[in-house]
């Protein structure tokens, strides 16, 4: 059997693998790299190894291939080997063949062209292959190379007919069918889910005609496509690779245009036909034309099939597959119903037993396969004979039993271990589902969900998305992206993927179409099908508003096709709530603003009516009182005059407003060109986000954002990527290559072997600050290749090509020791923990432990056979590993020697690991592409391998939580990984060049990266969106975790109540306590500071509300009255009174100068009692103290009249629960969020509006409770933050989005928002959390200062001559050449803030304690000092002395009351506690 080679293109390995994948299921055998290269192979060895042993080479042609150095190499060592060279065009790549000299000759090579053709393409090239099996035809079985000839959930092709058996009898009804001369060329081919038609059509009827069942038919010209949501443009995408020079864009144009512009188009593609040859039109999943095509597409579609089919004399056919369900569908299109008569259709109808019983055999003795024992068939049969919509589930259940096989034997005990028939796809989607973990689970539910649509009757249903529409709300694309890898992947099938390449260069990427398996998985999987039942009503809601949606975007949205009515309203509350697509969300936002533009004109159009009335009557009143006393006719002619003049005047007033109005209409249309700019640029900035180019994206977003007015979207989307890990300074070397770096212990230096030299800059600024190099006498002779700080921060050593060890001292910035230590070149070096020694290996295969403080050498350890590249210490000093170009890891001993040699990688072993948390775990990295984890004391050494680059591994680097590594590699990335993952967490794509150096901080926070081509990158992996957390209550319990906050008046403090029972105050500043309150006896919900900042009340689950004492975090009163759980309070301007709610619906008004009640509001009991019906669960003040909002778990917002007592309306509309309410500053407007996701604004300034009125805007976003709402001090923006995980910051004059914050947490724990506040200066938010924690988020809502923080912090680039090209970023290169000196951004003035006051000598200070903690006076600045006395909490004390930094801490002498001194620490950084705090 001959052997075909692929070559092909990354970008199209989609293209590639189907067609490896149908050569397969035809009987060859195939070599493709991603089957044949596995693990630990040379990859490029075997690439030539495969072509030397194939005979065939089938070249998949497009631009990228063409482009491709690879593949270029394949077809040029394949032509010298004298291989059969078969091209095929996967994409036009004409132009770029001629311009590629080294392939050039391959257009003299016939090419057979799959491009919008693959169907028909396939056979002929299955024709153009010399040698090849007949296909069905098994004469010597080899079994382990038996191809499956069952398809599971997938449709038969045309290259499966020799596997197609069982439905002889329809296919020759569809061929007389075609036969026949009828006036109507059509045939539809009609049946239930599950029953075959697809599979009839591709692997029955097609193959049938190009085999000349039908005389001539075999010259038939044959072209299969699925509608789509254009069926027009998927018509004109199979066409037009028909014709030579034929664009798919003005062919759609055309049938827009003349739906006869059918008949000559294919009169000139079957021009050289023979004159009986016809052009047939297969139509598969007919009924995506009523599901997905929008009304005025789906009409013209159908005029132009009609034409197709009638048009007198015509050669052109069509067979259509489609869902009988659809039937009812017919009835609206007359046109198309006459199509369905009689002698036109073909019933899939159930199949017989008979030809079940064929299906069932045929295709295993088609490839040499038997049933043991032989009755199993007749078993299998008996298990699905008279079960409607059993054909796909006895195909997957062959398939997994062709998978379990034994030898050439499908044995009954594989057909148990799947459950039989009916339970096998089941119990395969049941076991998929339970190996995801819990989040993958809930993605996995509304993927699916998204790919049904429910009828009106309630009928589940699948239905085609494209892959980019499977996006969700607060669900990272990569977390999609990899379930959809795992649904679609070969061993499970739930999923299936096709793709549609357009006819044109510019787009060689494939648009995926994603689709559920079969329908059978939707009735078959009880889980899937309570999914259904759950949310039966919005999936049904969902279908058809993306029908009216689709409908309207093939409009051209016209604004006739928006809701309107009870159906908008369905619409708004079904978008609170759903997982809406883009188009759907688009769709009702759209209709939503044309109902209030309505609602707005027709308010105008009234009061201009009533002003006209009563202009009419005036004029009225006027001429009866002229007639009345007889005015004279010259006060008429005067009168008269008067009028021309007033005409005259008015006529220049209107040529006045008209010019006005063209101004304006032009400064809008300029307007809106530059923020139609700005989005454009900002989408693109958040594209390449997501593909990690990290600062094409700060480039793109920053000129977003530098457009005048630019939109709030991107604004957003600038905040995202500014405070998203990024490059903070870019060091460009002047192409010398960068072989090492490193980052004090510190993090305040930076040092890159550059060359000869060690060059070190300053990781604050950016900026050199000295070079240490010298002469033969004094550092290097040539490059250095490892750099390493001391650990004490006061050296570098470096290690060179030269065999040289220098230790240089950074404070005197000269040589300290220098000695030539190895015979080559040096290659790694690496200091003990405790400082003493240094290791260093090199080419000369040696270990050498040196004394670092002397130079002396210690020790010598043996035993690699290759040059020794990588050294580590474990975290105590007691072992350390070395990496070689044996292949091998060496494990030793500091003081024993050798240990053991790991062994796996088949390549030189580049880089080693130690984790700085688990003493016996190593990385290693290596040229074999992968990265591998050990365990270097248990025998079963190797932990896991880590495969994603695609060429060398350069190096490896832990992270200090010891969870998480970075990896570099030739291939350009750098690779963010979890120890306990295989998959990737993130990557780095801005190096160009191989990555050769890498070294992570000690905090974490920044890595230092360098790269071939002389740049080098200092990076901040800081969350930049938060600025503080505040950790410190308790967090052992999950019950307890949950914490809310506010700030305090100044922003200097905020005050936290936590679950655990207690009130923290903290210093922001710090992000230490500074005061702990204890007194309550249960949880805390909800806590206020006065405005004034000396008290703090709180409400918690043992029914008080205490009043606190802030400065001594001592209760001032317990206030009593309620009977249930406190969840709200809040304080008054005045201070002097505050209000609180509860549990059970009541909310008291407090006197608290004598901690009496002086009101009672609510709860309602009885009918005549006004109040809440239900828990209490915020409450918020107006800012001028005469009013009260309560939110209720009651579905409701009451306002309430402070001094009398009396409810002023009722706010309904949430239909949940609401968890949060805030007024805004001027107390004319209130922000509500409730249980279901919903945020409202409301009208609280006008009590008489109705109950609609009130609701000024809903904002949609959230999925589950919105905990806590906010109004910015400015009263412009509104924040929510809620369940979901979401943080959002919105607009309130147009309810757009201009934050969106994530959360990231170190703990197994998903934290969730709970309360937000916003920061008194308009720059922070503070959010409660559900982690035990508060965190502090950066603001920066003016644009001017966002944008300075960004040039601040992110290195922004210049744009390059194609990037100003490719993105429209003005002004634009001459001649490719850039003379533009771009002009630098004006920061803003800033205005300081204000500060805590700090210790210092000759101050006082008092101590400051917490239950967990305790503050010692020792003799001496250390942990290891003699404990003089223990100090209790509320002690003031005088400084005498300090800072002293030892052991971690920061130490001053202080002196109590009896005169003793001694030293004590500052703070407690473990507890998270301050405990020196400064009297002012």
């Amino acid at each position: 059997m001959n052997r075909v080679f692929i070559s092909y293109s990354r970008r199209n390995k989609i293209f590639a693998e189907r067609i490896a994948r149908d050569l397969g299921d035809a009987g060859m055998e195939v070599w493709i790299d991603f089957r044949q290269i596995h693990g630990g192979e040379q990859w490029q060895d075997e690439i030539f190894r495969g072509i030397e042993r194939s005979q065939i080479v089938v070249v998949c042609l497009s631009p990228d291939a063409v482009k491709s150095d690879w593949v270029q190499r394949e077809v040029l060592t394949a032509r010298q080997q004298e291989k059969f060279i078969i091209p095929v065009m996967a994409v036009d790549a004409r132009r770029e063949l001629e311009q590629v000299e080294s392939l050039s000759w391959v257009q003299n090579l016939h090419f057979i062209n799959f491009e919008g053709r693959y169907e028909e393409a396939f056979p002929e090239l299955l024709l153009a292959i010399p040698g090849k099996r007949r296909l069905g035809i098994y004469d010597s079985v080899d079994p382990n190379n038996i191809p499956n000839p069952f398809k599971g959930l997938e449709a038969f092709q045309q290259t499966d007919a020799a596997f197609f058996f069982g439905r002889e009898t329809l296919i020759d009804k569809c061929l007389h069918r075609l036969r026949q001369d009828r006036a109507t060329r059509f045939l539809a081919v009609v049946g239930a889910s599950g029953s075959g038609k697809s599979s009839l059509v591709r692997a029955g009827v097609l193959p049938a005609l190009r085999a000349g069942k039908i005389r001539g038919s075999d010259t038939w010209r044959i072209i299969v496509f699925t509608p789509g949501s254009n069926p027009i443009e998927a018509l004109s995408q199979r066409l037009a690779p028909l014709l030579e020079g034929q664009e798919a864009d003005k062919l759609t144009k055309l049938f827009y245009e003349s739906i006869d512009y059918l008949h000559p188009f294919v009169t000139r593609v079957l021009g050289d036909a023979n004159p009986d040859a016809k052009m047939v039109m297969v139509i598969d999943q007919f009924e995506e034309l009523f599901t997905r095509a929008g009304e005025s597409d789906r009409e013209i579609f159908m005029r132009l099939l009609h034409s197709a089919v009638t048009h007198k004399g015509g050669r052109i056919s069509v067979i259509i597959t489609m869902r009988a369900d659809f039937f009812d569908r017919l009835s609206r299109y007359p046109s198309l119903a006459e199509l369905f008569e009689q002698e036109n259709m073909v019933i899939a109808t159930e199949m017989t037993p008979a030809e079940l019983l064929r299906a069932i055999e045929g295709p295993a003795r088609a490839v040499g396969l038997s049933y043991d024992p032989p009755n199993l068939a007749q078993r299998i049969l008996d298990d699905v004979v008279r079960q409607p919509g059993s054909l796909p589930l006895l195909q997957y259940a062959l398939k997994e039993l062709y998978m379990r096989r034994d030898g050439i034997k499908l044995t009954a005990k594989a057909y148990e271990d799947i459950g039989g028939v009916q339970r096998a796809l089941a119990r395969h989607a049941e076991d998929i589902y339970n190996d995801l973990n819990a989040a993958q689970q809930a993605i996995m539910r509304r993927v699916l969900l998204r790919l049904i649509e429910v009828s009106e009757i309630g009928e589940a249903t699948r239905r085609r998305v494209d892959r980019a529409d499977l996006t969700f709300r607060d669900v990272p694309a990569e977390a999609v992206e990899e379930l959809i890898e795992i649904l679609t992947s070969a061993d499970t099938r739930l999923l299936i993927t096709n793709f549609q390449i357009r006819p044109n260069s510019a787009q060689s990427a494939p648009t995926i179409m994603v689709d559920i398996g079969h329908e059978a998985l939707i009735r078959e999987w009880e889980r899937f099908r309570a999914w259904v039942a759950e949310d039966k009503e919005n999936l049904r809601l969902s279908s058809e508003i993306l029908q009216s949606a689709n409908d309207w975007a093939s409009a051209k949205r016209d604004k006739a096709y928006l809701l309107t009515g009870n159906r908008l309203a369905r619409a708004e509350i079904w978008l609170d709530e759903a997982d809406a697509t883009a188009l759907q969300r688009e769709f009702i936002q759209a209709s939503i603003k044309e109902n209030e533009e309505r609602e707005r004109l027709e308010r105008e159009r009234l009061e201009r009516e009533l002003d006209l009335r009563r202009r009419s009557q005036n004029r009225l009143r006027i001429a009866l009182s002229f007639l009345a006393i007889g005015l004279l006719a010259s006060l008429i002619l005067s009168l008269i005059a008067v009028n021309a003049q007033a005409r005259a005047f008015s006529a220049q007033k209107e040529a006045e407003d008209a010019l006005r109005n063209v101004d304006e209409a032009r400064a809008q249309a300029v307007l809106n060109e530059l923020q139609a700019r700005s989005l454009a640029l900002a989408s693109s900035a958040d594209r390449a986000l997501s593909d990690n180019l990290n600062e094409v994206a700060v480039l793109l977003a920053v000129s977003a954002n530098e457009i005048a007015d630019a939109p709030p979207q991107s604004q957003r989307i600038l905040a995202e990527v500014a405070y998203s890990p990024g490059t903070r300074f870019l060091f460009d070397l002047e192409s010398v290559s960068v072989l090492a770096t490193a980052i004090s212990p510190d993090g305040n230096l930076l040092a890159g072997g550059v060359g000869n030299a060690v060059i070190v800059w300053d990781a604050n600024t950016g900026d050199e600050l000295f070079r240490l190099s010298g002469t033969n006498l004094a550092g290097h002779t040539n490059r250095v290749r490892a750099i390493v700080f001391s650990p004490d921060g006061q050296k570098i050593a470096s290690a060179g090509a030269d065999g040289r060890i220098v230790i240089w001292d950074i404070a005197t910035q000269t040589q300290f020791l220098r000695w030539d230590a190895h015979n080559g070149g040096a290659n790694t070096l690496a200091y003990s923990p405790d400082d003493l020694f240094l290791l260093t290996g090199g080419e000369d295969r040696q270990i050498i432990l040196w004394n670092s403080t002397t130079g002396e050498l210690v020790q010598n350890y043996s035993g690699h056979s290759g040059a020794v590249n990588s050294l580590s210490f474990n975290n105590d000093g007691t072992l350390f590993a070395s990496g070689s170009d044996d292949d091998r890891v060496g494990v030793w001993s500091l003081n024993d020697g050798f240990i053991k040699f790991l062994s796996g990688h088949s390549d030189d072993v580049l880089s080693v690991a130690f984790s700085p948390t688990a003493a016996s775990r190593v990385l290693s990295s290596s040229i074999d592409n992968t990265i591998r984890l050990w365990d270097v004391v248990n025998t079963t050494s190797l932990i896991r391998t880590f495969e994603q680059h695609n060429d060398d591994v350069t190096g490896v680097a832990f992270f200090p939580d010891g969870r998480t590594f970075i990896s570099i590699s030739e291939d350009t990335s750098i690779i963010l990984w979890d120890v306990n993952v295989t998959s990737p967490v993130k990557s780095f794509n801005d190096h160009e060049a191989p990555v050769f150096a890498i070294a992570i901080s000690q905090d974490g926070q920044m890595m230092f990266s360098g790269a071939d081509d002389g740049f080098a990158r200092l990076l901040d992996l800081k969350n930049s969106e938060q600025t503080i957390v505040f950790s410190g209550h308790q967090s052992n319990d999950a019950r307890l975790r949950t914490v809310v906050g506010v700030y305090g008046e100044d922003d200097l403090t905020v005050l936290s109540g936590s679950f655990d029972g207690t009130l923290r105050l903290w210093s922001v500043a710090t992000g230490l306590t500074i005061q702990e309150f204890r007194g309550h006896t249960d949880s805390v919900f909800d806590v206020a500071l006065s405005s004034d900042n000396t008290t703090a009340l709180s409400g918690a689950g043992d029914d008080k509300v205490i009043l606190w004492d802030v400065d001594t975090g001592t209760i001032q009163k317990e206030l009593i009255g309620h009977a249930n759980d406190v969840l709200a309070v809040a304080y008054l301007p005045d201070n002097l009174r505050a209000v609180s709610g509860d549990a059970d619906g009541a909310i008291i008004l407090w006197d608290l100068t004598t901690g009496e009640k002086i009101r009672q509001f609510g709860p309602k009991i009885g009918k005549d009692d006004v109040g809440h019906t239900d828990q209490i669960y915020d409450i918020a003040v107006s800012p001028d103290g005469t009013r009260i909002l309560s939110a209720s778990a009651d579905q409701t917002l009451l306002l309430w009249d402070i001094e009398t007592g009396e409810s002023l309306g009722e706010y309904k509309g949430h239909g949940a629960g609401v968890r949060s309410v805030a007024f805004n500053p001027q107390g004319t407007l209130a922000v509500s969020g409730a249980e279901n996701g919903g945020v409202f604004i409301w009208d609280v300034s006008d009590e008489s509006l109705s109950a609609r009125d009130r609701v000024i805007r809903r904002i949609t976003g959230h999925d589950l409770a919105v905990m806590g709402v906010a109004f910015s001090p400015d009263g412009l923006n509104i924040a929510s933050g809620g369940s979901d995980r979401r943080l959002s910051v919105w607009e309130v004059a147009t309810g757009a989005e201009i934050r969106r914050y994530r959360i990231t947490s170190t703990s197994t724990v998903n934290p969730s928002f709970r309360s937000v506040d916003f920061g008194k200066n308009g720059q922070s938010l503070l959010t409660g959390m559900t982690d035990a924690t508060l965190r502090e988020w950066r603001l920066l809502l003016n644009p001017q200062d966002l944008l300075a923080w960004t040039y601040t912090n992110r290195y922004v680039p210049i744009p390059t001559c194609a990037q100003r090209e490719q993105f429209g970023l003005a002004p634009y290169c001459e001649d490719g050449v850039s003379e533009i000196t771009p002009t630098p951004f004006v920061f803003p003035t800033q205005t300081p803030a204000p500060t805590l006051p700090s210790i210092s000598v000759g101050g006082q200070a008092v101590i400051n304690t917490t239950s967990n903690s305790t503050v010692r006076l020792r003799e001496n600045p250390s942990l290891g000092g003699v404990i003089l006395t223990s100090l209790q909490d509320g002690t003031v004390v005088d400084v005498i002395d300090g800072p002293v930094e030892e052991d971690g801490f920061v130490w001053w002498k202080i002196r109590i009351a009896d005169n003793t001194e001694g030293w004590s620490a500052e703070s407690n950084p473990s507890a998270g506690v301050q405990t020196l705090i400064p009297l002012e």
